[in-house]
């Protein structure tokens, strides 16, 4: 007889077969049984299109978090004596919520937990054809969770600057996050093959339309949803990558940033910040704020209307790798216009 597999492995096990985070393979696939389309590079979007979205995981750092809320779950179940996925009940997941509301969870942590659990469930009952724990009236789907509070920035502008100025072996990566606005996945898979200086060509993209690729980085890999985008290169900066990418070649470095371990990464952020006496707060996503409130600054004036600015602002966000219309990011990213 096989040995039974650990709550943990069962819940690792599912979720595989949902993850769509880095198989672009498997999404085509699916999109293509559930269309008759074959399409290239399928989207978040186009799954959203034909109501699938909600079935599948489409980004790195959602699958890292569903599988850490996953294995904070599998000990739980095991203190409760459960042991097989498709044995938990609805109480057992209210009652892990419930504990961590009793621990003193924020509202927005103890929904980041419900979400997860949501998609955990929906992993489970594909995986094992079970009826899953969200069934029933009493489950994690009717369990009220008071409206978080808007979360300020953890470090401001002049803070990050500070930070990006601090000798550290992460300093060339929190510049380059700072510049480009890229999340830390996707800062681990550029490859200095992704610029383009002169003669660049105008394509149009999903999120962004038409582009002009001179003076850019091509951001394609461990993107959100697996949309690839442009940056511009900062003016200012231009003739400074150039040599960071001849430097890269002569040492033999095509991923100057793969070895970065993203703990690590942003333990090294939150010491700076400690030690600089902004407090023991701050992650990499700061770096993608920053990068979006100060090229705001520059590219706007006073002199121009708020739907002008919103224009502009929607851009930016649009560049962050975001949806064309998301006006709730601009508030997060650059404040009040």
């Amino acid at each position: 007889m096989s040995k039974q597999r650990t709550m943990s492995a069962q819940f690792y096990y599912a979720l595989q077969n949902i993850n769509l985070a880095d198989n672009m393979e498997l999404r085509k696939e699916i999109f293509f049984n559930a269309t008759g389309i074959e399409k290239n590079q399928p989207t978040k979007r186009d799954f959203k299109k034909i109501g699938l979205s909600g079935a599948y995981v489409f980004s790195f750092s959602s699958m890292q978090n569903l599988l850490s809320v996953s294995r904070d779950f599998a000990k739980y179940c095991k203190a409760e004596n459960i042991t097989r996925a498709n044995k938990i009940t609805p109480s057992i997941a209210l009652g892990f919520l419930e504990e961590k509301a009793r621990a003193g969870a924020s509202s927005r942590t103890l929904l980041a937990y419900k979400s997860a659990l949501i998609k955990i469930n929906q992993a489970i009952t594909t995986t094992f054809d079970c009826k899953g724990f969200c069934r029933g009236q009493d489950n994690i789907k009717n369990f009220v969770i008071a409206k978080p509070e808007t979360i300020q920035r953890r470090l401001t502008n002049e803070q990050i600057t500070e930070v990006l100025n601090y000798k550290t072996k992460f300093s060339t990566a929190f510049n380059f996050q700072a510049d480009f606005g890229l999340r830390i996945n996707e800062l681990k898979n550029i490859s200095i093959t992704d610029f383009s200086f002169s003669g660049g060509k105008f394509v149009k993209m999903t999120k962004q339309g038409v582009v002009n690729t001179s003076n850019s980085l091509f951001v394609h890999t461990g993107t959100k949803g697996g949309l690839p985008r442009f940056v511009r290169i900062p003016t200012e900066k231009i003739e400074q990558y150039k040599s960071f990418v001849l430097e890269c070649k002569a040492k033999g470095i095509e991923k100057p940033f793969k070895n970065i371990d993203r703990h690590n990464y942003n333990r090294a952020i939150k010491n700076i910040a400690k030690n600089l006496g902004f407090g023991s707060s701050g992650s990499s996503h700061e770096f993608r704020k920053y990068y979006a409130s100060m090229r705001f600054l520059r590219e706007t004036t006073p002199e121009m209307t708020k739907q002008e600015k919103m224009k502009i602002a929607l851009k930016i966000v649009r560049d962050l790798g975001h949806g064309r219309c998301r006006t709730d990011l601009v508030k997060t990213y650059i404040g009040n216009i």
